[in-house]
């Protein structure tokens, strides 16, 4: 599943039902077919206080062993990449482990220029 989750409604009090239709739509997809093995790589729009697992259960993928990227700050440039904006990430209900990359980091001379609106001048 290669997704962008709605940005939430609230902070402090999220719920999750900006996914109701991805939910429903893995669920259709799971139910007609014999695919057991789920991964997410998506931007999630979801603070640092959503765990992972808290996404795969939302969503009511099949039971497995649940592992995911770290929660790492990849967003925004224009926050500074604020501690709880760990909002990319790739999960599974498969496997034993996976390892965090980010690339880019820190940002480069390249991306602050664009970011600045000064590349090309």
């Amino acid at each position: 599943v290669a997704a962008h989750f709605p940005h939430p409604r609230s902070y402090w009090d999220r719920t999750m039902d900006e996914l109701f239709e991805l939910r429903k739509g893995l669920r259709d997809f799971l139910n007609g077919t014999s695919t057991r093995r789920v991964i997410i790589i998506a931007d999630t729009n979801e603070f640092s206080h959503t765990s992972n697992y808290d996404i795969m259960e939302y969503l009511k993928v099949p039971e497995g062993p649940i592992v995911g990227t770290a929660l790492r700050a990849t967003c925004c440039y224009d926050n500074d990449f604020a501690g709880w904006t760990t909002f990319d990430r790739i999960i599974a209900n498969f496997g034993a482990v996976m390892e965090t990359t980010v690339l880019f980091d820190p940002v480069p001379d390249w991306g602050k220029e664009a970011k600045n609106g000064t590349m090309g001048a």
